[in-house]
């Protein structure tokens, strides 16, 4: 965790790099919320998956940001709300391939993990409308509602050779993007 702070100010460099001043919505919001993205998927990589490395691939295309965490520790596994009890660990089978469970929830919103194949999950953040919070600590996947929150696009991937990949994308306008 010693390089949290570090990760953080890399990507907020390159975001100053990549976008152009005064054509977002609101640059500190933005440098905010996008170190805040960084700092949830480097400690989730370095505190939930003890693998010996972690790589981080920072890109833009088109007019959006990217970022994979990859790392060679365990594997992420699925703990649904809507499904007490149940673990889906990699590969997933066939049983669930395309089913959507419910990975977080509170009294307004609810994380949604779609199985798109035995190696690949989706997040999606969803309001719920209100509703009855059934802890009061951070529950499991609070993580995932950040990541969310914060992104456009978030998934994960287990590689046959072992290998985690997080990956989020963040849209801007395109007219941002250097």
């Amino acid at each position: 965790m010693k390089f949290i702070h570090l990760v953080g100010d890399a990507l907020e460099s390159y975001l100053r790099l990549k976008l152009l001043p005064g054509k977002v919505l609101s640059e500190d919001e933005t440098l905010k919320s996008c170190r805040l993205m960084m700092y949830e998927l480097y400690s989730n990589a370095v505190r939930h998956s003890p693998g010996s490395k972690v790589d981080i691939i920072i890109y833009f295309k088109l007019n959006y940001l990217a970022i994979d965490i990859e790392t060679n520790g365990e594997e992420f596994i699925v703990r649904p709300k809507d499904k007490p009890g149940l673990e889906i660990r990699f590969p997933y089978p066939d049983s669930v391939l395309g089913t959507n469970f419910i990975v977080y929830r509170d009294k307004d919103e609810v994380v949604n993990c779609h199985v798109l194949s035995d190696s690949c999950l989706e997040f999606s953040k969803q309001k719920t409308g209100g509703g009855v919070t059934e802890e009061l600590e951070i529950p499991d996947h609070f993580g995932l509602l950040l990541l969310t929150s914060l992104t456009n696009d978030v998934k994960y991937f287990r590689t046959k050779s072992g290998k985690n990949i997080f990956s989020v994308r963040k849209h801007f306008p395109k007219e941002a993007v250097n």
